[in-house]
């Protein structure tokens, strides 16, 4: 027997068949992502803009059965509404994430304060469907890294873990950066993207764990603060803000402005823990994995749902795996670039 949840999940499947139909039919899109098929299925026009942008890095992928398939649709557009969900929200609740049903989670709900978007995920089917009330609305954030939490809970269906991490290096491999927020790990792969490093991420990345573990890159945009735009001109030239807000950060699309610098995966030769030191130059030190580990699994579950024990197992395995670094980052910005391909040189690869 179909449970509540299933049945909803059918309505919304309906739901989008019909403003498929008003908008002149359904445009798909399928995209290679670490040897995965994602497919976004869109009823007009409206939400390609805003998804697609982040994920122009990814090739096509052809037909056949995808790993994640997204239905989209945009309520004002279409003229098509939300079903009425088959449950009541608590009073004054601004739901943001909820797993249903409670301790099984064969669906996962995002839901953004003031309810105008809903994206609902089958985790056992890979079927996701995605309505919001008016696309042009949704805040900057959704540009830079479009459902982010579902691509949580899909990739560890997939032996893949998101991770709230950079990453940048060369041909021969990369260095994973970790760190809470203001600890210069964006700061870190931005400067690594201007000077001519390959360029992964400089917020969330995919790892996928193995004898060579990897970084995947998942969205190729970088992010700046208002106040670090005067340090970055070259990037404040291209940075776009849909959405203004001042608490939002601006966001640069990589793949569009340096099309070169972005590298699909990395194999990852080290993690490295940045921080403003406030001293001329740059250095390094090498530090235990049980310190980077205090680095990387915080941010991480503070930014994503952390409620699965294999992602911090990833993460633990990750740091005994490969060789961990503290990066004090100097004053002089132009230096920090050359000091990660430095540090690289000092993995022996």
């Amino acid at each position: 027997m179909a449970s509540p949840i299933d049945t909803y999940f059918a309505r919304l499947e309906t739901a989008f068949s019909r403003a498929a139909q008003r908008a002149g039919g359904p445009r798909t899109v399928g995209l290679a992502l670490a040897g995965r098929t994602i497919r976004f299925v869109f009823a007009g026009a409206a939400l390609p803009p805003v998804l697609l942008p982040a994920l122009a890095h990814l090739p096509e992928a052809g037909g056949g059965a995808a790993d994640l398939e997204i239905l989209c649709w945009d309520g004002q557009e279409t003229g098509e509404p939300l079903p009425e969900p088959p449950w009541r929200w608590p009073e004054g609740a601004e739901p943001v994430r909820v797993a249903l049903p409670a301790g099984e989670e064969r669906h996962q709900l995002l839901v953004t304060p003031g309810r105008d978007t809903l994206a609902l995920f089958a985790v056992e089917t890979g079927r996701a469907v995605l309505w919001t009330a008016e696309a042009r609305r949704l805040p900057t954030h959704w540009h830079g890294s479009p459902l982010v939490t579902l691509f949580h809970g899909w990739s560890r269906r997939h032996d893949l873990h998101l991770l709230h991490a950079g990453c940048v290096g060369t041909e021969r491999g990369g260095v994973l950066l970790a760190g809470r927020g203001g600890s210069g790990k964006s700061t870190t792969a931005l400067l690594g993207l201007t000077a001519g490093l390959r360029y992964v991420s400089d917020d969330y990345c995919l790892l996928a764990p193995g004898a060579e573990p990897r970084a995947h890159c998942l969205f190729s945009t970088g992010k700046l603060h208002r106040d670090h735009l005067p340090r970055f001109p070259t990037l404040a030239a291209c940075a776009v803000d849909p959405q203004p807000d001042e608490f939002e950060k601006k966001v640069v699309f990589a793949a569009r402005h340096f099309p070169d610098a972005v590298a699909l995966d990395l194999p990852l030769r080290a993690v490295v823990l940045p921080r403003v030191a406030g001293r001329p130059e740059t250095a390094w030190a090498r530090i235990s994995p049980a310190e980077a580990l205090r680095g990387l699994a915080p941010s991480t579950l503070f930014q994503l749902p952390a409620d699965d024990a294999r992602g911090l197992r990833a993460m633990a395995g990750l740091v005994r795996q490969l060789p961990c670094f503290r990066l004090d980052l100097g004053l002089r910005l132009e230096a920090i670039a050359p000091a990660v391909v430095a540090l690289l040189a000092e993995t022996g690869t």
